[in-house]
Formats: C-alpha cells, structure tokens, sequence
C-alpha cells in the first residue's frame, strides 16, 4: 500500500501540471439575443393622409428600435467575446500552456 502511495507521489512530481488538466470545450451560449423587429410604417402612409401626431408617434416607435439595436449589438459581442475566450482558454488548456 505503502509502495502505491509512493509511486503515485513521485508520478505526480514527475508530469507536468498541465498533463493533469482536463480541457473543457467551449459550447455555444445558450442565451443567444434576439434582434427587435422594427415598427410597422403607419397605414397612413399608404394613403398619404397622416396627421402630425402619427408621424411623431412613427418617430418614437423608430428611436425606441434604433436603441433596442443598439443593446441587442453590445449584448451580441458580449456573448461573442464571452465565446472567443472560453475558445482561446481551450486551446491554450489543449497546447499546455
């Protein structure tokens, strides 16, 4: 029994830590955003009798998208990033380094 530890020990002192170490592959996040759906033109439009108060309303509708993109885009990256360097983390795991 003596005998096992002992070469167990001495096994351990002799392969590199990395050799130890098990890779974990990066998977795909499983949160992934989705991109928001820009708004409906107005019937209005179509029949070219729009008041001021659809085209301002339209307007809101437009900018409220134009920041739901903008948040879907950093969000994007952020599972994009979060990816990539779980990827590089692997590889180097798998190289040893």
């Amino acid at each position: 029994m003596k005998l096992i530890m002992v070469a167990g020990c001495a096994l351990a002192l002799v392969l590199p830590v990395t050799a130890l170490a098990y890779c974990t592959e990066p998977s795909f996040p499983i949160y992934t955003p989705r991109a928001p759906q820009k708004p409906s033109e107005p019937m209005c439009v179509t029949m070219q009798n729009c008041t001021q108060f659809d085209i301002d309303m339209y307007r809101q509708e437009l900018d409220s998208w134009v920041e739901d993109l903008r948040r879907y885009v950093q969000k994007a990256q952020d599972v994009a990033d979060e990816y990539a360097a779980d990827a590089l983390q692997f590889a180097k795991c798998e190289l040893g380094q």
